[in-house]
């Protein structure tokens, strides 16, 4: 399974479409600074980890936490860590919170971003480890004097490789720790987790498919909205959505992929979550399809839900200047500022082809209605000094900074932190 994963990565509109293709442009980002705020495997046997795959949580006092799929300790297992500013914000020391040891007793190689609660407990997924190599979902709890961080297993099982959700994280709300906690399973499981008297309950909601990389929306409703990597009519994902009617759940799908059978000019395998905006319109990202290049490259898109009349619009087609200055293959989660600009990641493309495949060390965009403007473009320092190859998407701060990983390079190849100031 974990090899399949693998290959996905490596290997990889409808009446508005043309609307919104006509209209596309690209601006320079020579008003924004960029700086790599950790290089991991700093440490002797990479005791910081390294690959960081997924995107950083940031709390109330300005830290930031994460995971690395890789390193901590001599099995390698991943890390959960915290940088926390040092002097005004310019140097940031790094902490190890936990490190997997990959076995039947413990979680390994997450993947995925953190959540917090408002007791400042975080909640995190693994891919492998615990029973049967399944993963596991844990939390962890600090000391009196949160020195220390205390694991505690919640459930084995499921492979998941997205973050956890809960009601209110479309809002940006802590976690309330009382009420349920929904994921996704690799395999297509969507499950709940519902605390009870110190235990935790799950209970598989739907199986909705195959190759769920991406977790689930919650909007205000209850509703859970979700995309699968795989599936549907053209077997190319699809989004969908459940519905909770007195303990049934039954799912609609809002859209099939590659509809548009011409290279999937709609857009082919989404890899990562939905946001949602205060009106309830769904937007996303695939890592494959698009009208450029025979569909290689990806697209950003959005969804209006109404069931199966829901109106699908691709937004952007990646790699839309030549060299795919504009950047490919996002796989990231999107985020939005106040004035409701889309901010994510790609993976490949860029103005430097330096990288280990010469396909671009990617990029972080912001897109403002339909124009595309790249903040960062990887690889822009020798052997890739300032990272490349973000899987994760970003951060905003209250002040517009962003901050986000890299899963490679640095200075000791093995990813970054980094932080994007307007």
């Amino acid at each position: 399974m974990r090899r399949s994963k693998q290959f996905f990565i490596r290997t990889q509109m409808i009446a508005l479409a043309a609307m919104f293709a006509a209209a596309l442009a690209t601006v320079p980002a020579h008003a924004w600074t960029y700086k790599v705020i950790h290089d991991f495997c700093s440490k002797r046997a990479c005791a910081d980890g390294a690959a960081p795959e997924a995107g950083l949580l940031l709390d109330t006092e300005g830290d930031l936490y994460g995971t690395t799929n890789t390193g901590g300790t001599i099995r390698g297992a991943g890390t959960v860590f915290e940088l926390v500013p040092q002097s005004g914000a310019t140097s940031w020391k790094i902490k190890t919170l936990h490190a997997f040891k990959g076995n039947q007793d413990d979680g390994g190689n997450p993947e995925a971003a953190l959540i917090m609660d408002s007791a400042g407990n975080l909640y995190g997924t693994t891919f492998q480890g615990g029973v049967n190599n399944t993963g596991a979902v844990f939390e962890l709890l600090p000391n009196g004097l949160r020195t220390k961080r205390q694991l505690r297993i919640l459930y084995f099982g499921e492979n998941p490789l997205a973050a956890l959700s809960y009601n209110g994280k479309v809002f940006g709300l802590p976690y309330d720790g009382a009420s349920a906690l929904y994921g996704t399973g690799f395999s297509g499981d969507v499950f709940s987790l519902v605390p009870n008297g110190g235990q935790w309950n799950e209970t598989t909601l739907y199986k909705s498919g195959p190759y769920l990389r991406a977790g689930i929306l919650v909007d205000p409703s209850g509703n859970l909205f979700g995309d699968s990597y795989q599936g549907g009519d053209n077997n190319s994902g699809r989004v969908f959505e459940l519905v909770d009617t007195n303990g049934n759940w039954s799912e609609a799908t809002l859209y099939d992929f590659c509809s548009v059978k011409r290279h999937c000019a709609d857009g082919a395998f989404p890899a990562a979550d939905l946001a949602m905006d205060s009106s309830g319109v769904l937007f996303g990202t695939t890592s494959q399809g698009g009208d450029q290049h025979k569909g290689c490259c990806g697209v950003i898109f959005q969804v209006i839900p109404n069931g199966e009349n829901s109106q699908y619009n691709v937004l952007y087609n990646f790699c839309a200047l030549k060299n795919c200055k504009d950047g490919a293959q996002p796989w990231s989660d999107l985020i939005f500022d106040s004035s409701g600009n889309l901010y994510g990641t790609t993976k490949t493309g860029g103005t430097h082809l330096t990288d280990v495949d010469h396909l671009g060390g990617g990029t972080v965009f912001r897109l403002a209605g339909s124009t595309l403007e790249t903040l960062h473009a990887f690889c822009s320092e020798r052997e890739c000094a300032d990272g490349e190859y973000p899987i994760g998407g970003v951060v905003m701060d209250p002040s517009g900074d962003l901050f986000g990983t890299t899963s490679e390079g640095g200075k000791y190849g093995a990813g970054v932190v980094y932080e994007i100031s307007p």
